[in-house]
């Protein structure tokens, strides 16, 4: 008889996705197996087999996962499964170290090793590698029926059995399976992508719209879904909005583009400012604060003369509401170049975020005395005033801002 951990400890791991590398595998699974370890020693594993061997090699294996380390664990989880052919656990730890390696002969053999009657992880990583490593749909489709008959609740697996239905034609099965993983967990955009595509190829472009525009909503940077929902919206006759859905598609394109030359250029030479600072823009441009942050602090630390990297630093501190770090930043920044306009104007804004009024009316008006042609800082002094109850002074602000904005250029 196979043995496996009880069910409580299976499902922390159900909505990991196989990776394409063995660092990102490990990553996406340190949170779980922390817990595991708190739980699991050579003792607890004997548990899981009577075969004392393979749980001490089991708990090994864990062990190195947390370390990171890889090539121990699959090491450690060879030699459990040696001892111990039908410790299910162990097969299915060393299924997803090959699988992250691409290995996905070896990853099917270990899951079917692992896919015991009552096992629904182990038939869910099973049909995961048949449909996405080995490319057939129709085994996968077995394995992934019986994942979802175990545990009727795995959304996952019902995401992904939906999806291999959709690869072998079977639309109106795709759309259930989908429909039913979106009521386990409405949050799963990449579930909602999917049933949107399949009610697009049903030919339902009112209830494909709905279910692609919700995934735009959750999530702003899934550009697949910008693009099916522009071609949708075309075929509704809503030409320009479905338009305005590619145009959003195309720059969500060029920049994953520009990252990926930006990740190179680093692998040349990750002591270049410059591309720190251009990662760090493109993050801003996507919103993507903390990597932005991250990038723009390796660039200040690089350049710490270049006034650029401090200017956008401080701006995503305070999107961060990092307030503390956002003024040090900027404290710096005026140190290095005082007089700039540009920049009273953004210590301004992040002042005004903290509901310092006072101060930030004051960084407000030094803008406009160093550079009173900038519309916008009258517009963020007439919110300040408004903003501290003075409708007059708001007022007075707003109307040069008006007037600046409705005279020819």
């Amino acid at each position: 008889m196979r043995r496996f951990l009880p069910r409580s400890r299976v499902v922390i791991e159900a909505e990991t996705p196989l990776a394409s590398t063995p660092n990102a595998a490990l990553r996406a699974r340190v949170a779980c197996l922390a817990l595991l370890a708190t739980l699991l020693t050579a003792g607890t594993a004997v548990g899981f087999s009577g075969n004392a061997q393979a749980a001490r090699a089991y708990d090994e294996g864990l062990r190195a996962l947390l370390m990171q380390d890889s090539d121990t664990a699959m090491a450690a989880f060879q030699r459990a499964t040696d001892a111990d052919p039908d410790l299910s656990v162990a097969q299915r730890e060393l299924g997803m170290l090959l699988a992250a390696r691409s290995r996905w002969r070896e990853a099917e053999a270990r899951f079917e090793a692992a896919a015991r009657p009552d096992f629904a992880e182990a038939h869910f990583r099973l049909g995961e590698v048949r449909l996405k490593g080995l490319a057939n749909a129709a085994t996968a489709i077995e394995a992934l029926e019986r994942a979802t008959a175990i545990d009727p609740r795995h959304a996952p697996a019902r995401r992904i059995l939906g999806i291999a239905y959709g690869r072998v034609g079977r639309d109106e099965d795709a759309a259930a399976a989908l429909q039913a993983a979106i009521a386990i967990d409405p949050r799963d955009v990449d579930a909602r992508h999917e049933l949107g595509s399949a009610l697009l190829r049903l030919r339902s472009l009112d209830e494909a719209v709905e279910q692609l525009r919700n995934v735009v909503e959750l999530d702003p940077l899934h550009a697949p879904a910008r693009l099916a929902l522009g071609n949708a919206l075309i075929r509704l006759g809503q030409t320009e909005r479905g338009h305005e859905m590619l145009a959003a598609h195309h720059r969500l394109m060029a920049q994953v583009e520009e990252i990926g030359r930006i990740d190179r250029s680093l692998e040349r030479d990750a002591r270049d400012p410059e591309s720190w600072y251009r990662m760090g823009r493109v993050r801003m441009d996507r919103r993507e604060w903390a990597e932005a942050a991250r990038a723009l602090t390796r660039c200040v630390a690089l350049a710490p003369d270049d006034a650029r990297g401090y200017e956008a630093l401080g701006y995503v501190y305070g999107q961060l509401n990092a307030h503390e770090q956002a003024l040090a930043v900027y404290a710096e920044l005026m140190r290095r170049r005082p007089g700039i306009a540009a920049y009273h104007n953004g210590l301004g804004v992040l002042l005004l975020r903290m509901r310092r009024v006072e101060e930030a009316i004051a960084q407000f008006r030094e803008a406009i005395a160093l550079d009173g042609g900038q519309p916008g800082y009258h517009l963020n002094l007439a919110a300040a005033y408004r903003q501290g109850g003075d409708e007059r002074r708001a007022g007075k602000a707003y109307a040069v801002y008006q007037a600046m904005k409705a005279a020819p250029e």
